[in-house]
């Protein structure tokens, strides 16, 4: 066991050096008082004045003209001393000791910078779960990959990896971000959702993964590849899937090679109002089913929206209803034996609009319905 040493030490050799300067100084000082008051002992006749006597008195100490008596003198002087000396000591002993006090500076709260979140997915560690990515993101309440992104989020055995929007996040087509998508990706990302501009910035998927195509239709077959490539397992294509029949064979046919499961189809197939209608006309003889379809764009909005869907409003729209006939009415090319287009301006209007950017003297126009009635 170690041993402990508790108040001990010495003082520095400049405070013993003052000390004993001061005790010699107050031998000095009572010696030469003790002489003074020998020679006026015998200096001073027992006949002079009482003044003079007590002025001079061996008893009396007198500085600077006035006389004081010793026994007042010497205790004053001595407590005067000390106090110089403890203050002497105190400032040689502890330098700081003189010093204001200084405030303590204040406690600065240390910075935390978390690591980035990782980006796998909402819900990257829940078992059971399949991983999806969703291509084509568009605008919020108005691309549909927007509406199929709103219920996967909400489905618990769907964990979104990513969603890749060519357009919003291509800084060349689309240098200004809409605030609206801008707060979208900013609300994915902390949900530890990735958002990119391409498939091919995504990482070669090595989990099962089924990719959500919502892009725009002649877009949809380039999106498409780089799907398979990446290694998609499953891919739900959005109608109508492709420009061309041509493109949509040759898409088919990759898929088969690869192993890849595809699938397109229509969400009025299991609507409960179309299940009614079916029913009801199945059960009424010589029944007719109309379907009305209606998208709410004002007439400002129609360049954009002919832009975004050049597909045309049959393949965009009128193809849902069509995909109904050929579903549960049975219909077919070598089916059909009439086809009529009423064309009254109140339910069919052919519009040719301007092409939102491009300008003079290239102008791009494009031909569309804003509505059409037709039967069959």
């Amino acid at each position: 066991m170690g041993r402990q040493q508790v108040g001990q030490g010495r003082l520095p050799r400049s405070v013993s050096t003052f000390l004993l300067v001061f005790i010699q100084c107050i031998l000095l000082v009572n010696a030469a008082i003790g002489k003074k008051k020998k020679k006026t002992e015998e200096i001073i006749p027992q006949n002079e004045p009482e003044a003079i006597q007590s002025a001079s008195s061996p008893h009396s100490i007198v500085v600077f003209g006035f006389a004081f008596d010793h026994k007042i003198f010497f205790p004053v002087l001595y407590t005067i001393l000390t106090i110089v000396i403890v203050k002497v000591t105190l400032t040689l002993t502890n330098p700081d000791s003189g010093k204001a006090p200084t405030k303590a500076a204040p406690k600065t709260r240390e910075l935390v910078i978390e690591p980035p979140k990782p980006k796998n997915g909402n819900r990257p560690d829940t078992a059971g779960t399949l991983d999806v990515v969703l291509v084509g993101c568009g605008m919020p309440k108005k691309g549909m990959g927007w509406y199929h992104l709103t219920q996967l989020l909400e489905m618990k055995n769907v964990n979104v990896r990513a969603i890749v929007e060519p357009f919003f996040l291509n800084d060349e087509l689309c240098p200004a971000t809409p605030p609206a998508f801008a707060q979208l990706v900013a609300s994915l990302e902390s949900k530890g959702v990735m958002a990119v501009s391409s498939v091919d910035d995504l990482e070669k998927f090595e989990k099962p993964t089924l990719c959500l195509i919502a892009g725009r239709t002649p877009d949809n077959p380039k999106l498409f590849r780089q799907c398979v490539n990446k290694g998609a397992s499953i891919i739900f294509l959005e109608k109508p899937g492709a420009p061309s029949v041509k493109e949509l064979e040759e898409m088919r046919d990759l898929a088969n090679e690869r192993d890849v499961m595809v699938y397109i189809g229509y969400n009025k197939n299991v609507t409960p109002y179309v299940q009614s209608a079916v029913t009801l006309s199945r059960k009424t003889p010589n029944s007719q089913v109309s379907f009305v379809h209606n998208n709410s764009y004002d007439t400002s909005d129609l360049p954009e929206c002919f832009t975004r869907n050049s597909e045309g409003m049959l393949k965009n729209m009128a193809i849902h209803e069509l995909a109904l006939l050929v579903t549960f009415f049975n219909v077919t090319v070598d089916t059909i034996s009439d086809f009529k287009v009423d064309t009254s301006k109140e339910v069919s209007e052919k519009l040719t609009i301007w092409q939102p950017g491009t300008s003079m003297p290239d102008p791009v126009y494009i031909t569309d319905f804003s509505r059409v009635k037709f039967e069959i």
